[in-house]
């Protein structure tokens, strides 16, 4: 039946998205193996954005400019979702992990797909600029990762005819994803179990190489820089003296799933940047301190680890996890 509309009207539902590692940077793996994962509300950002150059010339009109010149495309967005437990490691590990024996080396890199009922496209090259760990305080366990992608290009997926949401496979989807259970801060050897809401923030200095008729040549990672800000109960002055002093303190996280599947974070070396406190006369005082992170002896600014249950462990150097299902 007609809907009044032309063309192929949809729900956001009927849109889909997949992702692949890259064995060389823009190119699809020969036999892909693909990662099918549904995002949060309006969590598909990735797309091109045109660069427009527009002359300041003396030529082209005078009050409006008849030239513009399209020299390329910046493909950039976030994709935001959850913490589905078979795909928390492939998704951290997107802005966490670094090539090389010692790590220190550049990102990988990922192909995905955006498959939508009217414009079927490919994103090639894509590397995860920054990453975003978000625990509400809410209680309805809402906890979201946000990557920011930078991709080389956008095109048209080759596949446009033959391509369909039959491709995009939810079967691995577990229906719950992690929920968070608990998060310690400790300071000296005082800890504090309060904390209500909390942040994680990894920005990788994501370097892009010059364009040449309209493509990015290359992209390289350089130096992370990492934060963690929280809400918590301002009962105390810990945190304004560890500020003075220059003191680092430590922070973990956990999160429990109903089958057994464990996920924990932490942070062994953060330092107090700031920490503001929320003062108002008719409400509680709450305090929101902003951390910054650094390496441990071991080079490591932060430690995660997903433990599932019947095996598919992945764990951080130096980092042991409570057994799943225990």
């Amino acid at each position: 039946m007609s809907s009044g509309l032309p063309g192929t009207p949809h729900p956001g539902s009927s849109r889909h998205v997949r992702m692949v590692q890259e064995t060389d940077w823009g190119e699809v793996p020969a036999v892909p193996s693909w990662l099918v994962t549904p995002y949060l509300d309006d969590g598909m950002g990735l797309k091109a954005r045109a660069n427009l150059w527009t002359p300041d010339t003396n030529f082209g009109g005078a009050v409006s400019s008849r030239i513009k010149v399209p020299t390329h495309n910046n493909v950039e967005g976030d994709f935001t979702t959850a913490l589905w437990p078979h795909h928390t490691s492939f998704l951290i590990a997107m802005a966490m992990t670094r090539l090389g024996a010692s790590g220190e080396g550049n990102l990988n890199s990922y192909t995905v797909d955006h498959f939508t009922p009217v414009d079927p496209r490919r994103y090639l090259g894509a590397m995860a600029r920054s990453m975003r760990l978000a625990v509400s305080g809410t209680g309805d366990q809402d906890t979201r990762l946000t990557l920011g992608l930078v991709a080389a290009e956008e095109i048209a997926h080759p596949d446009a005819e033959t391509l369909s949401a039959d491709d995009f496979d939810y079967d691995a989807i577990e229906v719950v994803p992690f929920l968070h259970s608990h998060s310690t801060l400790r300071i000296s050897t005082i800890l504090a179990v309060d904390v209500e809401q909390w942040e994680w923030a990894s920005e990788n200095e994501l370097a892009l190489g010059p364009y040449r008729s309209g493509v990015t040549t290359y992209m390289w990672a350089a130096r992370r820089t990492t934060t963690l800000s929280l809400t918590k109960v301002n009962y105390d002055g810990d945190l304004n003296d560890a500020l003075r002093a220059g003191v680092p303190v430590t922070f973990e996280a956990n999160f429990i799933h109903p089958a057994g599947h464990l996920l924990q974070v932490k942070f062994p070396r953060l330092f107090v940047a700031e920490s503001p406190e929320d003062g108002t006369p008719s409400k509680l005082a709450k305090e929101s301190p902003r951390f910054e992170a650094a390496a441990d002896d071991r080079g490591i600014d932060v430690k995660w680890a997903v433990d599932l249950a019947g095996g598919g462990t992945t764990t951080m150097p130096g980092f042991t996890t409570t057994t799943a299902g225990a």
